[in-house]
């Protein structure tokens, strides 16, 4: 497993006034996604998690490789795979809680452990889990069973802890005392069995059995044909937090063309230290300039306004000159292209992608064969229009790029390279101390280097001593 060091700053922020009882709020969800590879796949879940308000999420079977840690927009994406690309798990985090990622345990490609500061001294530990599925026996089981374990031991007692993600195990809607309530969906199987007597030795419970809610709002995964269904999907907190679980639910609605629907619990922090919230404002909306009628009239607006500036206002010191001509060129964008709200998306992702993806939520809870039909053309028109939109957005990117380098734009042209085909995966290597446990703390990380250089000075010298004891025996000038 890996260890991932925290990115340092993300998007600049603008000082707002945050309502300290609704940031204490958590909304946070896991969802088996059925791979994030696909063109469009990951775009497509940062728009339910904005249009839902979620602000993290546990996901599973991404089938991404290897691992990674990257800012994608105003979302912070951690995953963790393997070369082929099977199984694996990420967590994706907003702005806000991704500032607050001290470290990611990236275990292996079923285990993901993401450390979040939620103020000087508290720290939340987000554990996402992808277990097996029923084909694998019980022996792979208990394994993946011993790696939580291990993954707990990284952990502090006194820490706020959930486990989230797909257990492949069902415990039914019977209650069992002090782990499940009787609001699950389904009967009870042997795995659940397994996961109930976990979480009764790791002192959690299971927060989406604890609610009253209506069916469709509890299980998580529809069987191939669409008739079965089952809550094989969890979220795990600590019996000690139980009285801060707000709420827990699934939204069958939420579509990212999977058959799991994506389960949303809410958790009231205590003592979030807050940090400052983006404000959101509006842009331009640039988009428009592609339009050649468009354009033209704004060149014209912009042209028309400076020459309309009477010679004797133009201020004599350069920042004044500047500013008029700034609010020259605002007032002209704002006329002819207007403004439009600030949601940050991929370049390529243009309205008509946005539009198929809105429409096949629609179609996603069908039940008759013509709306289960036009799920499934909907699902390959949104794929077929990604592409086709990624594709078109490339071509015109690399004929920029061509363009600045044919004029010298040499600059501009980096910039563009490096912005959409720079190193997005930032990976570190865990820190340990002699016993080979994990270290977290700043000052515990800063006297293990210190230990280290020591000890690689200590063996220098005694190298040093034996070389010459050596050579004096043999008659030989020491080095």
């Amino acid at each position: 497993f890996r260890e991932v060091p925290d990115l340092g700053e993300g998007p600049s922020q603008i000082p707002s006034k945050p309502n300290p009882k609704k940031q204490n709020i958590l909304k946070i969800g896991t969802w088996n996604v059925r791979s994030l590879g696909m063109t469009g796949k990951l775009e497509n879940l940062l728009i339910e998690m904005r249009r839902l308000n979620m602000e993290i999420i546990g996901v599973s079977e991404t089938r991404l490789k290897e691992q990674g840690d990257y800012w994608n927009d105003n979302f912070r994406v951690i995953y963790s795979g393997d070369e082929k690309g099977t199984a694996g798990v990420g967590i994706i985090l907003n702005k806000e809680w991704g500032k607050r990622v001290k470290n990611a345990i990236l275990y292996s490609n079923r285990i993901i452990l993401v450390k979040l500061q939620i103020n000087e001294k508290d720290v939340l530990n987000l554990i996402q889990v992808y277990m097996p599925t029923s084909k694998y026996t019980d022996e792979v089981i208990e394994e993946l069973y011993d790696q939580i374990d291990d993954v707990l031991e990284l952990v502090g007692n006194n820490e706020t802890t959930i486990m989230l993600g797909d257990w492949n195990a069902s415990v039914g809607s019977i209650k069992e005392e002090g782990v499940s309530g009787n609001y699950g969906y389904g009967l009870r199987n042997n795995r659940g069995i397994r996961l109930q007597n976990f979480c009764k030795e790791k002192q959690f419970i299971i927060t989406n059995t604890l609610f009253e809610q209506p069916m469709n709002r509890r299980y998580t995964w529809t069987k191939p044909g669409g008739k079965q269904r089952f809550q094989i999907d969890y979220i795990l907190v600590k019996k000690t937090q139980q009285k801060h679980i707000l709420q827990c639910k699934t939204y069958p609605g939420a579509d990212i063309n999977s058959d799991h629907n994506l389960l949303s619990m809410k958790i009231r922090l205590l003592n979030k230290k807050t940090i400052k919230r983006t404000k959101k404002g509006k842009k331009y909306d640039n988009s428009k300039l592609k339009q050649n009628e468009i354009r033209i009239q704004y060149q014209k607006k912009v042209k028309d306004k400076i020459s309309s500036i009477n010679t004797t206002d133009i201020p004599s010191e350069p920042n004044g000159k500047w500013n008029l001509f700034k609010n020259t060129i605002k007032e002209a964008a704002i006329t002819t292209i207007g403004l439009t709200e600030n949601t940050p998306r991929k370049p390529w992702i243009d309205e008509s992608v946005i539009e198929l993806i809105e429409e096949r939520r629609k179609y996603k809870s069908g039940k008759t064969e013509e709306e289960k039909t036009k799920y499934k053309q909907l699902k390959n028109a949104v794929n077929r229009a990604a592409k086709t939109a990624k594709e078109k957005w490339l071509i015109e990117l690399h004929e920029e790029i061509d363009d600045c380098m044919k004029h010298g734009k040499m600059e501009r042209a980096y910039n563009l390279i490096n912005k959409y085909f720079g190193l997005k995966k930032i990976i570190g290597n865990s820190i340990e101390d002699r016993n080979g446990k994990l270290l977290f703390d700043e000052k515990e990380i800063a006297l293990r280097w210190k230990e280290y250089i020591e000890h690689l000075y200590n063996e220098t010298d005694e190298l040093i001593d034996i070389v010459e004891d050596e050579s004096l025996e043999s008659g030989n000038e020491p080095l």
